[in-house]
């Protein structure tokens, strides 16, 4: 008899624990989530990441930064919840996640620059679109024939330069891949004769360490219009159409109800996420706009 009234007290004292143990109910601003970026979006990823966390403490966000075709796998291996990429994905690679009930969701972010940077010892930094062809072929004004140096054959960015040139024409065979932007910023600098390219989002923000280091190592080639007008890969040269060199950045989520993913890319397209773009010097698709009280009376 003691032995039983013994058990009955484990048992008690067991259930009253795990009564008191509340199941975590999914949130949109605490939990774990883990982001796929294309690694040449990395400044900006990082920039949203630490804005959304200090402002949601209970959110943690792990960002896996890689070439557009890693980052698209690990968004349709489920490695991912939510994606950053310059493209969107087609019917085909999205219908196997579609087959399991999901939906995959694609949304037009922001606009990037691309950025063609030259060593500090160039003084030919004003270039018209159609030179700027003739430097994608390979067959730039003056002689100028130095490799293209891009950060990966696989980056997007790659892809974007073949997209850039009108149909029949065809990319310099003198590009050449580097490891990373740092590497493009390194080889630009100790090179007289090449051009790099990276996204304007490594040199778009005003007071940030890393654009000012690399302004200060490289300078960044300029378009002139048509009308006579210099044009620079920064965010009103981008809304005007200035400069013309501009690919498309693109939010995909798969969505799986409520979660941090769902809340992180709500708050990446609601009006603080876009802010958030706009401040970085990269045009928002949600261009912010500024209430002013205008007083009847002085």
């Amino acid at each position: 008899m003691q032995a039983g009234a013994l058990w009955l007290f484990v048992l008690v004292v067991w259930a009253s624990c795990t009564s008191g143990k509340k199941k975590q109910e999914p949130s949109l601003i605490a939990g774990k989530l883990t982001v796929a970026c294309d690694a040449t979006l990395r400044p900006l990823m990082d920039d949203l990441i630490q804005i959304y966390e200090a402002r949601y403490p209970e959110a943690d966000i792990t960002a896996i930064y890689a070439d557009e075709e890693q980052v698209s796998r690990l968004l349709l291996a489920d490695s991912a919840q939510l994606a950053l990429l310059s493209r969107q994905l087609t019917d085909a690679e999205t219908l196997p996640v579609r087959e399991k009930g999901e939906v995959v969701r694609q949304l037009l972010f922001a606009g990037d620059g691309i950025a063609f940077i030259v060593n500090r010892k160039r003084t030919d930094t004003v270039y018209t679109v159609e030179q700027l062809y003739q430097l994608l072929e390979g067959k730039a004004p003056g002689g100028q024939t130095g490799p293209i140096i891009v950060p990966g054959m696989r980056s997007a960015l790659y892809r974007s330069l073949q997209q850039l040139l009108p149909q029949g024409r065809t990319l310099s065979p003198r590009v050449f891949a580097v490891a990373d932007e740092e590497a493009v910023v390194s080889y630009i600098e100790q090179n007289v004769e090449a051009v790099g390219v990276i996204s304007s989002s490594w040199i778009s923000k005003r007071g940030d360490t890393i654009s000012e280091a690399i302004l200060q190592r490289v300078r960044v080639l300029a378009v002139q219009d048509t009308s006579g007008r210099i044009c620079l890969p920064a965010r009103p040269h981008l809304l005007s159409r200035c400069y013309p060199f501009l690919r498309e950045i693109y939010l995909i989520i798969r969505e799986k109800g409520v979660s941090v993913g769902m809340g992180f890319g709500t708050f990446l397209m609601a009006q603080d996420g876009q802010l958030a773009v706009h401040r970085f010097g990269l045009l928002a698709v949600k261009q912010p706009v500024r209430v002013i009280e205008v007083k009847k009376e002085f």
